[in-house]
């Protein structure tokens, strides 16, 4: 099957289980998070970079481990979310969950529950 550059990229879940995924996770290492988007998506440097608006040679900079050190939280914030990353990777790249009710990423009846409470405090404070 054909991937285009622009379709979105999808690293399965057990890969962020992965004791070396967490290391790199851990380590804010971009060109090992680029690496596993390649081996476990098919990701190709233009679909990274369509997927993170860092330009495609910035992408073959990080890969070969040539460029400087990645230090913005926007950009890190842009990585995460272009990858895809679960709330659980995002917490270990030092990024806040998207889901703050459930930042593992479990969805369950308790889960619900604290959604829905969570969402009618929200609106009575807004009214």
């Amino acid at each position: 099957m054909h991937r285009d550059a622009f379709d979105p990229i999808h690293i399965p879940a057990p890969v962020w289980d992965r004791d070396e995924s967490r290391i790199i996770l851990k380590n804010r290492d971009i060109s090992g998070l680029f690496k596993i988007a390649v081996k476990h998506a098919g990701a190709s440097q233009v679909s990274i970079s369509a997927a993170t608006g860092l330009s495609q040679p910035r992408i073959s900079a990080i890969l070969r481990g040539q460029a400087g050190p990645i230090t913005d939280l926007t950009v890190f914030e842009r990585i995460a979310t272009g990858l895809g990353l679960p709330d659980h990777a995002r917490m270990l790249l030092g990024l806040a969950p998207l889901d703050i009710a459930s930042p593992t990423g479990d969805v369950d009846d308790e889960h619900q529950e604290q959604s829905a409470e969570l969402i009618a405090r929200l609106k009575r404070l807004t009214e």
